[in-house]
């Protein structure tokens, strides 16, 4: 569980110190991204913050609270809470994460399509229809994300 100090900034150094943070994370992309998260968070904030943004993704696709508590190993009260931050009336995560799942979706689509003509194009005349047919498995497997 997070500790903050239970004296409050003052309204004026609270939004500075919200500046500089936003200032400090606009345009990282990549591993600079990644190197600058590690050097913030403990493996501890990720882990929790990566929980969190899974549980709201998940949420997102309709899995059940305890398919999502099985999955991600937490409790029914994490994912309430990631619920109700989901449904709350600043929509940054949701938009970000509907973002991803429209993307995701259009993968899928073109996906489908691939495997639709790699199912009715058969090997070339002189192939081996066992290798082909493990190439397209691992093709397949490949692209499957776990949800």
């Amino acid at each position: 569980m997070p500790q903050v100090s239970r004296y409050p900034l003052s309204k004026d150094i609270e939004k500075r110190v919200k500046e500089i943070f936003l200032q400090s994370i606009s345009g990282l992309k990549g591993k600079e991204l990644t190197q600058f998260l590690d050097d913030l968070l403990t493996s501890t904030e990720k882990t929790m913050l990566i929980k969190r943004i899974a549980i709201a993704f998940l949420l997102m696709k309709n899995y059940n609270y305890k398919a999502i508590c099985g999955l991600l190993n937490v409790s029914s009260a994490t994912v309430f809470k990631a619920k109700e931050s989901l449904n709350s009336k600043d929509e940054g995560l949701k938009k970000r994460l509907e973002k991803i799942l429209k993307n995701e979706r259009l993968i899928g689509m073109f996906d489908k399509i691939d495997e639709f003509f790699e199912k009715i194009n058969p090997p070339p005349v002189k192939r081996d229809w066992s290798s082909w047919r493990k190439k397209q498995w691992k093709r397949q497997s490949e692209r499957r994300k776990p949800f």
